[in-house]
């Protein structure tokens, strides 16, 4: 219950983070939030099978591929990737999340 609660919430402060206020400070919201998924990843990386976790994470993989950012945020955003793949090491199976993820409906 615990972690579905803390799921939930670190979902609705991304989500918050993402509409309310992304636009206005983009670098330091984009900064914010690769931190915030480090700290998710690197406490459990079993949190990845949400795709309430994963799907905003993939929309902000999207949009920083597509942006030329600031060193600070590029060496953030290495760390996260790193800690990713590390994750999808150890638990092979959420590589389907991540390819397909929209392909499982029991995950929402």
């Amino acid at each position: 219950m615990y972690i579905y609660f803390s799921v939930y919430k670190s979902y609705y402060i991304i989500h918050i983070l993402y509409v309310k206020i992304f636009y206005r400070f983009n670098n330091a919201v984009r900064l914010e939030q690769i931190k915030l998924y480090e700290l998710l990843v690197s406490h459990s990386g079993t949190l990845l099978a949400h795709e309430t976790v994963t799907r905003p994470l993939l929309r902000l993989l999207e949009e920083c591929s597509n942006d030329i950012m600031p060193l600070e945020i590029e060496k953030k955003l290495v760390v996260l990737l790193n800690q990713l793949c590390v994750a999808l090491m150890q638990n092979m199976a959420l590589l389907d999340l991540f390819f397909h993820p929209t392909a499982s409906g029991k995950n929402k």
